[in-house]
């Protein structure tokens, strides 16, 4: 807070000193033409309705208009930031405060009208908001969204990443391997009630040795089919939510005025 106030009263001098040195010159240069025995040649009205120099002591020469200028038609300090200069005259001056005030009630004018249009286009889709989302009935829609939330939260993390194409293809190929495998080593019981003992526990042998090779691919892919499963669902209900969602709006699936109005969590 310390240091705050010190910077304070130092910026405050920083300002007194430049004030001072400002008037100074403004002093210096207005003395200076003053006794050069020039006179104000910047026209003024007469009574009589014509125009004639001013003829007062010289306080400055304008560099912009060349005009030499008195005291009473040098530039003065006028809120807000026109401030006396040593050689601009009054005319000039007044140019300039017109040209910045111009450009100001431009820029408001521009700016009002801008608002307008902005209100003008939320009206517009607001009524096409009303509209979109009464002939969608977003209200039941609504429901429908929170239940397929639900069961959306509800799925299994890693839902949403399924497993690749040929990770699936493979999955279907080991399956169809132990079906296959199976119903042939099945078949082989089955076929002759009166098979012999030994034959018996060779196909028996031979199934142990089977389901033993595949079982871990067959998990594996079991793992597969679970998850490719997982994903239909999740996607399902991805798409389900999109389509419920489509009713709420203007319908619009890009509309900006719709995104700044609300988002989905």
């Amino acid at each position: 807070m310390r240091s705050i106030e010190i910077q304070s009263h130092i910026a405050a001098q920083e300002r007194e000193r430049a004030e001072r040195e400002r008037a100074t010159n403004i002093a210096v240069s207005r003395q200076r033409w003053l006794t050069s025995g020039k006179r104000c040649d910047i026209e003024v009205a007469t009574s009589s309705g014509g125009h004639r120099p001013c003829a007062e002591p010289a306080a400055g020469h304008c560099s912009s208009c060349e005009h030499v200028f008195c005291v009473a038609h040098q530039s003065y300090d006028r809120p807000p930031g026109f401030r006396v200069m040593i050689d601009e005259c009054i005319q000039c001056q007044d140019q300039r405060v017109e040209t910045v005030a111009a450009a100001a009630r431009e820029a408001e004018k521009k700016a009002r009208q801008a608002a307008e249009q902005r209100e003008r286009r939320h009206r517009a889709h607001e009524a096409k908001v009303r509209a979109h989302e009464k002939e969608n009935d977003w209200p039941g829609a609504r429901t429908l969204l929170d239940e397929v939330e639900r069961r959306r939260r509800e799925l299994p993390n890693g839902s949403y990443e399924g497993p690749t194409g040929s990770e699936i293809a493979r999955a279907n190929a080991v399956l169809i391997v132990d079906v296959v495998a199976i119903s042939v080593l099945g078949c082989g019981f089955v076929a002759d009630p009166a098979l012999s003992a030994p034959l018996v526990f060779t196909l028996g042998a031979i199934l142990a040795i089977a389901m033993l090779a595949l079982g871990p691919m067959s998990r594996w892919a079991l793992r597969i089919r679970i998850q490719h499963s997982r994903h239909l669902r999740y996607t399902a209900l991805i798409e389900e939510r999109d389509e419920l969602r489509s009713a709420r709006g203007c319908g619009k699936p890009d509309c900006k005025l719709c995104r700044a109005e609300w988002s989905w969590s």
